[in-house]
């Protein structure tokens, strides 16, 4: 079958539909269909002017039939206006949730790297802490020799010389030596350096700038 055209086509329309609905209750009916679609829709009021018309008897049974055809056309691109807008809004919105997925991911994935480096920390400080060396004892007090050497004592040590108090050694608490003492000097056979020939003091892990042993005192 051709399709329509032109005015005998238009005419032909509205006589098939005069015919077939001669006291136009089927077009009214549509038209106030259409009417109210398109309202609800919030397409142009275009359609529903006409459809008014239609009501009032202004126009023929085929041209009623024609705006309802256009008013259906109308309608359906509306509606399907609206589904590809609701799916461009379902789009975005799986696109946010993933992107809020990833964002949530990275910051589990920080705090899980934080926690575990703060967990290294802790093992290193615990460990650093037990192998680090005890504190040195305080001095407790300090011993003064008759030339006024001042000999610093810590916690159970003690001060012992000869009976002469030429040669002073400091001991431990266990009775043994600790290195720090004062010797009257030693003989020039074994020692040419004049400041180990005359009164000096031995100091564990103290030397002269030189690095020589022998510290001076007040003799």
């Amino acid at each position: 079958m051709p399709p329509l055209g032109g005015k005998q086509d238009v005419e032909s329309c509205a006589f098939l539909a005069n015919q077939m609905d001669p006291d136009h209750v089927v077009a009214e009916a549509t038209a106030g269909t259409a009417k109210d679609l398109a309202k609800t829709l919030d397409v142009t009021h275009t359609g529903s002017e006409t459809a008014d018309k239609f009501i009032s008897g202004d126009a023929s049974t085929g041209d009623k039939v024609k705006a309802v055809a256009i008013d259906a056309g109308r309608a359906a691109n509306t509606v399907a206006m609206a589904v590809s807008g609701a799916k461009l809004i379902t789009s975005l919105v799986k696109v946010a949730v993933k992107g809020v997925a990833k964002v949530v991911s990275k910051v589990a994935a920080k705090k899980a790297a934080a926690k575990s480096a703060a967990k290294e920390l802790e093992k290193t400080t615990i460990k650093a802490t037990a192998e680090a060396p005890a504190p040195e004892p305080l001095i407790s007090k300090i011993a003064v020799d008759p030339k006024g050497n001042a000999i610093p004592l810590k916690e159970g040590e003690t001060v012992t010389s000869s009976p002469d108090g030429k040669y002073v050694q400091v001991r431990g608490a266990d009775g043994e030596p600790t290195g720090m003492r004062i010797d009257a000097g030693h003989n020039p056979a074994t020692h040419t350096d004049p400041r180990a020939l005359k009164p000096h003091a031995h100091v564990p892990g103290v030397t002269n700038p030189d690095g020589t042993p022998w510290l001076h005192v007040k003799e």
